[in-house]
């Protein structure tokens, strides 16, 4: 009865895997709830295992350093200035410890480790199709129906971005050539390995991706020196030489292209991957990282604060760069800023505990040489350990070009790979003699199993609610942007505001909605009525999440509506202190001053919107400026003896009816206060019209 039960809990668990590789390729929460929900029923159904005897020994130390930044991280969330965000980080947190508990312990025997193998195998193999299709038919094809990728100048199979998919796939490369050079596999297992490496390689070409192939030769150079590293004692002294005189002549060779190509290369190098083919400058956002981590190196200032701060401290040189960077592109810098100085020394120590026990364990295989056939071992768990070291080295370059390790699919993959790399082979310790415990396994194999399960209770309740709150709250941002007067999206927002009372990007989109319900024809105290219950959701999502730019566009066009002029001018000058560089919040605030008639201070923040390095709306400053113009040449015509120019200090109260146009017909006209926010992942596909 035991063994079925493993069974499930092991099939839940990779089929659980294989849900968030098909829907955790984005930093978009919509889609991937529901593969948390099934890795969190593996951790549940894992409690029969609870008091299960076993002689297997948990690795003390590299749990122990596991368990510990856990426990650190989540308490850092806990205190985050956006519960939101702490949220999605720590879900993300939780669902790697599960991964990593889960297979330290249930993943004993070769036959489950090899099951793991073919589930990524296949999340390969269906990128590749994926990917095909997108070159033949068409780029922006994504998995969801009725979504499109946005990025489709390239193609990214399961992901939204190219590098993301070239990024998996070169951490792929090494695992499978491992397993087809080192494991007990048989030949038709090694083709199709060795195939789908060469073709994973193909793809990530054909991406174009600059970081995905510098990842893929960096995993395939770690596999290759720990190959050589490997096999090296067994070779002959004339084979060695051979090995020795190559590998200098190669690095002479390379060494000379780039020195003659030097202007090339570095220019490559820059539009590629600092720039990102324009994409995005990656050195600007590194300096905002750097700032943000000055401001608490040793704790940090919170889990994803940098989508905040990154406005914040946004260089002011910044003019070609048009995109926000929710991530710092960069890891390490994001760790440092995020969880401090204490959180990357300790995520620095638990790599380097679980990379000792890795290389210890294929140390133990160099020069050994089997008996018949070629001087190569043959050992599923040494092809598994080398892998897991090779995709590991992947992840790591990635990690200093972009936010990989906030992909569901690759964090919670790496958080396996550890799990591989702190106990090579369960079985080689089965032999010791363990001293008698009360607690079947040891207190520290008790421990793991206790967490595991009570983390997988968290996430299955927590993915039940949140997938039907996220699934509400896209249901109405896509209602709303298709037709901002079906007012179907009310019904919607009712539901996720009720499942999920503290997201405010839900009490954001609420109060835009019941903004742009109101109507020039509606009697008072219905137009009255809609504004004050936008002005609720509005200041619901302030306390949310006081650094949204967006909401305080749309708040501050209602609060002049209600008449609340001081509070209005407050809200929008709050949201201008964490970006001073946007133009989108220097012609809200210009919009504000002509809704009250004050045309001078209007006019000058106009200006300096046109100016504005980032977010600049050249149409609505314009249309803004022939205002100012058009009123007054009417003050002009109506005062004889004052004058028409643009720069006279001149100061009309607007009638109560064109308060009413501007406060709540202006949102609809210009692009930033639409729910701009609502597409709030910097790598999530966008709807399909």
């Amino acid at each position: 009865m035991k063994s079925r039960w493993l069974f499930l809990v092991v099939t839940l668990f990779l089929v659980g895997f294989f849900v968030t590789g098909l829907l955790g390729t984005s930093t978009a929460m919509t889609f991937i709830w529901p593969g948390y929900s099934i890795l969190g029923l593996a951790g549940v159904f894992s409690i029969i295992c609870l008091f299960r005897e076993t002689h297997f020994r948990v690795p003390h130390f590299c749990f122990g350093a596991v368990f510990a930044l856990l426990c650190y991280l989540l308490i850092r969330a806990a205190d985050s200035p956006v519960a939101y965000f702490s949220r999605e980080d720590a879900a993300l947190l939780i669902v790697c410890f599960l991964c990593y508990s889960i297979f330290l312990t249930l993943f004993t025997e070769g036959r489950w480790r090899n099951a793991f193998l073919w589930t990524v195998v296949s999340l390969i193999g269906v990128n590749l199709i994926l990917a095909m299709a997108q070159r033949l038919i068409s780029p922006s094809i994504w998995l969801i129906p009725g979504y499109e990728r946005t990025f489709t100048d390239r193609v990214g199979g399961l992901f939204n971005h190219p590098d993301h998919f070239a990024g998996f796939l070169a951490l792929g490369i090494p695992l499978m050539l491992a397993m087809a050079s080192f494991s007990k596999r048989g030949p038709y297992a090694r083709t199709i390995l060795v195939t789908l490496s060469i073709m994973s390689l193909a793809a990530i070409i054909a991406s174009q991706s600059a970081i995905g192939m510098i990842s893929a030769a960096v995993g395939i150079f770690t596999f290759g020196a720990i190959s050589l590293f490997i096999i090296w004692p067994n070779l002959l002294p004339m084979v060695k030489t051979t090995l020795i005189g190559g590998f200098v002549a190669l690095a002479v060779i390379g060494s000379t292209v780039v020195y003659v190509n030097r202007v090339g290369v570095s220019y490559h190098a820059k539009q590629q991957v600092l720039a990102r083919d324009g994409e995005m400058a990656l050195i600007p956002v590194w300096k905002s990282a750097a700032k943000q981590f000055l401001e608490s190196p040793i704790s940090g200032t919170g889990s994803r604060s940098f989508y905040f701060y990154s406005r914040y401290f946004r260089p002011a040189g910044d003019t070609g760069n048009l995109r926000e960077a929710e991530f710092a592109h960069n890891e390490y810098l994001q760790m440092l800023g995020d969880y401090g100085i204490v959180g990357l020394v300790m995520i620095l120590a638990l790599l380097a505990l679980h990379f000792g026990s890795g290389l210890r364990f294929i140390r133990a295989y160099s020069g050994f040489r089997p008996v018949n056939g070629p001087p190569v071992p043959q050992s599923d768990h040494l092809g598994l350990t080398m892998g897991a070291i090779g995709a590991l080295t992947v992840i790591g370059t990635l990690c200093c070009f972009d936010f990989v390790m906030h992909l569901p699919l690759i964090a919670t993959l790496a958080a396996i790979l550890l799990a591989i790399l702190a106990c090579p082979d369960p079985m080689s310790t089965a032999h010791r003699k363990t001293k008698r415990n009360y607690l079947p396994g040891g207190s520290v194999l008790f421990i793991n199993r206790a967490t595991c399960f009570a983390s997988g209770l968290a996430i299955a309740i927590f993915g039940v609610i949140f997938t039907q709150s996220e699934w509400q709250y896209e249901m109405a941002r896509l209602s709303f942007q298709g037709d901002q007067r079906n007012y179907k999206h009310f019904r919607h927002l009712q539901f996720a505001r009720r499942l999920d009372p503290k997201n405010p990007f839900v009490m954001s989109l609420s109060g835009h909605a019941h903004a742009a319900a109101v109507r020039s024809d509606m009697a008072d105290a219905e137009r009255v009525e809609a504004l004050r219950k936008a002005d609720e959701y509005f200041t619901a999502s302030r306390v949310l999440y006081p650094q949204d730019i967006y909401s305080a566009i749309g708040h501050s066009a209602v609060l002049d509506a209600l008449g609340r002029h001081d509070a209005a001018a407050e809200r929008i000058a709050f949201a201008r202190q964490w970006a001073p560089l946007y133009g989108n919040l220097m012609l809200a605030e210009a919009e504000h001053f002509l809704r009250i008639g004050d045309l001078a201070s209007a006019e000058e923040l106009y200006t300096s919107a046109d100016k504005a390095p980032v977010l600049r709306d050249n149409r609505s400053i314009e249309r803004g400026l022939q205002t100012i113009d058009d009123w007054r040449k009417m003050a002009a015509t109506q005062n004889p003896g004052g004058t028409g120019s643009r720069t006279a200090e001149t100061t009309i109260p607007l009638p109560d009816a064109k308060v009413k146009e501007v406060a709540v017909g202006a949102k609809a006209e210009k692009e930033d206060l639409r729910p701009k926010e609502e597409v709030k992942k910097e790598d999530a596909p966008k709807e399909s019209p």
